[in-house]
């Protein structure tokens, strides 16, 4: 992680004890690939200048010297939704991010990750409107021929988090299972 950026997992109060424990590790477990950068920065968003769009350090980590992955999972909005960000912002900024991935890596495989349905469980998205930026990153995997997970699809529980929006174990099991 970058100076002044932290990672969630491992959480003191929660049942993540390593990398293998997480549904993106589950996952590469699965189908038999590797993770070549976990480039989850805590807290960060996909609009404003230090996020995922903006960032030109955080664009650059994607790379490991001259080497670039082949395939980039994206699952990121829900700390822009938290914030307020308009949908419309929030599709303007989550286009330019997949372009400039694109442009530093022109053959990757995107694909894209729905937020996941929280709002019967926590208050974390309460009186946000999910379902328009779900449809936005929808929208956009339609209009680049992008795999869209649709995390929304997640039956999370309660018992599945470890906060108001970070599953545990029970939920990472369960998001890895889509």
């Amino acid at each position: 992680m970058p100076e002044g950026y932290n990672h969630f997992y491992p959480y003191p109060a929660g049942d993540i004890r390593d990398v293998n424990h997480t549904w993106w590790k589950m996952v590469s477990n699965e189908i038999g690939t590797s993770i070549f950068v976990d480039n989850a920065w805590g807290g960060t968003t996909v609009v404003g200048g230090t996020s995922a769009t903006e960032s030109e350090v955080r664009l650059k980590t994607l790379l490991l010297g001259e080497e670039k992955p082949d395939i980039v999972l994206i699952f990121m909005g829900s700390n822009d939704i938290a914030s307020g960000t308009k949908a419309t912002t929030f599709k303007a900024s989550y286009e330019k991010m997949i372009a400039n991935i694109q442009k530093l890596s022109p053959d990757i495989e995107i694909i894209l990750c729905t937020l996941l349905n929280l709002d019967p469980i926590t208050t974390f998205y309460k009186g946000y409107d999910v379902d328009a930026y779900n449809n936005v990153i929808k929208e956009i995997g339609e209009k680049n021929n992008f795999e869209v997970i649709d995390l929304f699809k997640a039956e999370l529980a309660k018992t599945d988090l470890i906060d108001s929006v970070h599953p545990n174990k029970s939920g990472h099991e369960k998001i890895a299972e889509l």
